[in-house]
This record gives C-alpha cells, sequence and structure tokens, in this order.
C-alpha cells in the first residue's frame, strides 16, 4: 500500500521550480543521523533553528530529508549538538565475521 502523500516509500521531495525533486540520497543520509542526534539530545526543532540561525522552515525540511543541506549549516548544526562533523557523513562499520 503506497503512503498516503502518494511518494514511494524511502525517498524524499522538495519542490524546485515547481517541479517535483528528490533530496539526494547523501543529504537524506545526513538528514536521519541530525534528525536521530537532535532527538537523543532532547533539542526541540525552533531553539535548534535560533541557534543556529537557519529558518526553522529550512531547518525542518532539511532535517525531513526534504532538501539538501549547505554544508555550513550541517557543521552549525553538528555544533550545536555537540556530534563530531565527521559522523554524519561516515559509512557505517562493516560487521566482523567470527
Amino acid at each position: 500500500m503506497a503512503p498516503q502523500h502518494g511518494r514511494p516509500h524511502g525517498r524524499a521531495h522538495h519542490r524546485r521550480g515547481g517541479a517535483l525533486m528528490a533530496a539526494s540520497a547523501a543529504s537524506a543520509t545526513v538528514a536521519r543521523r541530525m534528525e536521530a542526534a537532535r532527538l537523543s539530545a532532547g533539542v526541540a526543532l525552533l531553539p535548534l533553528a535560533k541557534a543556529t540561525g537557519i529558518p526553522r522552515t529550512t531547518l525542518r525540511r532539511h532535517l525531513a530529508g526534504l532538501s539538501d543541506f549547505k554544508v555550513s549549516n550541517v557543521m552549525k548544526i553538528a555544533e550545536h549538538l555537540n556530534i563530531p562533523f565527521a559522523v554524519l557523513f561516515s559509512e557505517p562499520a562493516a560487521p566482523v565475521a567470527a
């Protein structure tokens, strides 16, 4: 069954120039990691927006994976959430065979 919004699972979309566009896979991965870090830290969206200077609506769209990030915004969010910038872009470690 398709989601109610009519989009396939796992793809984020945004409008650019009137056309529906998908956020890049890398941006969506970073968005998931940042949103998880935000929730884990117990930081609400509005205080994060104010602390980073990123408009709340823009921040919400970024963290939902609906639009690509500027590197400067990723750095601001990572710094505020006290997470290493590189962690957001690193590949997960492969399981070690026993």
